[in-house]
């Protein structure tokens, strides 16, 4: 076997991009998180958990797809109910909701939900956005108001209303500190659940 030459910088580079030209979108972005997370702990450790699989189906339906399903050439606001009826007809509507919506919280068949990932940074507030204060008189935070409205429909109705409350990452441990700080606002700590969205790099 003859000795061959020496592979010079640009040639390992060469071959590099040869390579990276022929791997897939997934396969080339593992690698390049990886070289970026390696000068850095924190960053390899989202790296690590970063779930690849629904990143490629993500990536799969978003955009190697987008052609068919783009967006329409022309499109509005999405059609609604107002808050108070306007005609006869949308108030038997809304007298029938009424009616199945409270059937449904006797049931127990009922849950509240908060989105609350978002930090208070535009509104010059440093901290979830859940824990500003917005009520004009006496400075509620928007969790207490969310938590009184709860609790007043658990004792009309006598029944448990569980509450998820969807965090960031970011700013879950601050939330849960801010409703342990407050004893839950007069709810039981069993029925609200806190956790974290998933996220995408």
């Amino acid at each position: 076997v003859r000795n061959l030459p020496p592979i010079e910088n640009c040639q390992l580079e060469s071959l590099r991009v040869k390579i990276f030209e022929i791997m897939d979108v997934i396969e080339k972005n593992k690698l390049l998180m990886n070289e970026l997370a390696a000068g850095s702990p924190q960053l390899a450790e989202q790296v690590n958990a970063l779930d690849w699989d629904e990143l490629q189906t993500a990536l799969e339906e978003c955009i190697f797809k987008k052609d068919q399903f783009g967006l329409p050439e022309e499109y509005g606001p999405a059609s609604y109910f107002p808050l108070i009826p306007e005609n006869p007809e949308q108030e038997k509507l809304y007298g029938q909701a009424f009616v199945h919506g409270e059937k449904l919280i006797r049931a127990g068949k009922t849950a509240a939900f908060t989105v609350a990932g978002g930090q208070g940074t535009r509104l010059g507030y440093d901290g979830p956005k859940g824990t500003l204060a917005v009520s004009p008189i006496k400075g509620k935070p928007l969790f207490q108001l969310f938590a009184e409205q709860i609790l007043g429909i658990s004792e009309k109705y006598e029944v448990v209303t569980p509450w998820y409350v969807m965090c960031s990452p970011l700013n879950l441990e601050a939330t849960v500190s801010h409703f342990e700080e407050n004893v839950y606002y007069g709810l039981s700590r069993e029925n609200i659940k806190f956790f974290a969205q998933g996220v995408m790099p």
